[in-house]
């Protein structure tokens, strides 16, 4: 829905302080609408072994720092978008350091950023890895700093990273659905032809011939 906005004009924005550069307004709402679904995922992945405020907590955390990112985009002075976007980097920094915290949680303490092999830890790796190039991109776009004016490679270089981020964490999290769905049906199969054998060895065990 929101990507078909970022192919009209209704959501165009202009950036006061980038020689009148339009931004598709459309793209960060976009993200803060799915963002955080995806830190949210991971806590609901994470089960029981998660404190529940974090269901709070974490998108919470995407949240405030896309707002702070398009907060950024529109200052018209460079003090305050150094401000916006350290703030930002911060943020992260400290929502980085709540997942390190849920993959030691959801290990037992086995498990951390540099050692593990759950399939939990590398979704949120997975998740870490493809949102740290965004605040990259941003200081090289118009939208941050005006490093790259090149309008066509900052709009592919911003769908490029969505998509990546987008499709690559649904993949995964789609692939670790399907490999539990197979092991609970290959369980399910197991305890039923244990308990056919149990069945059937129980009543030969017990028959007795006539006298």
């Amino acid at each position: 829905f929101f990507n078909f906005f970022q192919l009209t004009q209704v959501d165009d924005a202009i950036l006061p302080a980038n020689d009148g550069f339009t931004m598709d307004l459309a793209r960060p709402i976009e993200w803060i609408m799915t963002c955080p679904l995806m830190q949210l995922s991971l806590v609901l992945m994470g089960g029981a072994k998660i404190p529940e405020y974090r269901r709070y907590m974490m998108p919470g955390f995407s949240v405030t720092i896309l707002l702070l990112g398009t907060a950024s985009t529109f200052m018209p002075m460079d003090a305050l978008k150094i401000t916006c976007y350290i703030a930002g980097v911060l943020i992260f920094g400290v929502m980085v350091y709540f997942n390190r915290q849920q993959i030691l949680e959801y290990s037992g303490g086995e498990e951390g950023l540099l050692t593990g092999d759950s399939e939990f830890r590398k979704a949120t790796l997975l998740l870490i890895s493809t949102w740290c190039p965004f605040p990259t991109w941003y200081v090289l776009s118009p939208e941050g700093f005006g490093i790259i004016d090149n309008v066509l490679l900052i709009q592919v270089g911003w769908a490029f990273l969505n998509i990546v981020a987008k499709f690559v964490f649904i993949f995964y999290i789609q692939r670790i659905k399907d490999l539990y769905c197979n092991r609970l049906k290959t369980k399910r199969e197991l305890t039923t032809t244990n308990r056919a054998l149990n069945i059937f060895g129980g009543g030969a065990g017990t028959h007795s011939p006539g006298v």
